[in-house]
């Protein structure tokens, strides 16, 4: 079964986001396809992260630092934002029961602290296997994307 693309951020529809050329169109809107959450980023979100994964890189911590490279400033961890991701997937679409298999990311902007990102997870391809390709992308408080990505997951038996 492959699904079209829908893309609803902040309410706006973009139908076939163009990082994700190879999807086709006109699937009922009444299908659950697509799930997005959105979240604001801390400081101790940052300092948490750190302390579990043992990244205390400067980029992260230190301003003056920071403010020499390449992001002029410091940038929240890509691996603690772009688990939201896993968050959406295995808590709502599919959703619980749902097994990670694969996952590729590009980061393509910086998030800072106090930055609001929605995490978008939108059902691409079911496999007769239970196999399911998934889009993902997250984009920030101005719709600016962060990342994309996709991922493949297998299915919980009941969905």
């Amino acid at each position: 079964m492959v699904f079209g693309l829908i893309w609803v951020v902040r309410g706006v529809i973009l139908s076939g986001y163009p990082f994700f050329p190879h999807h086709s169109f006109g699937i009922p809107v009444s299908w659950k396809m697509d799930k997005s959450e959105v979240k604001h980023w801390s400081s101790e979100m940052l300092n948490n992260f750190a302390e579990i994964s043992g990244d205390y890189n400067p980029i992260h911590f230190d301003e003056n630092y920071a403010k020499d490279t390449l992001f002029k400033g410091t940038i929240i961890h890509g691996m603690l934002y772009a688990s939201f991701i896993s968050k959406v997937i295995g808590m709502d679409l599919p959703g619980a029961g749902t097994i990670y298999l694969e996952q590729y990311l590009k980061f393509i902007s910086p998030v800072r602290i106090n930055d609001e990102i929605s995490a978008v997870v939108c059902i691409k391809k079911i496999k007769d296997n239970g196999i399911c390709e998934l889009d993902t992308v997250c984009v920030n408080q101005n719709d600016q994307m962060v990342i994309k990505g996709y991922a493949v997951v297998k299915l919980p038996e009941n969905y």
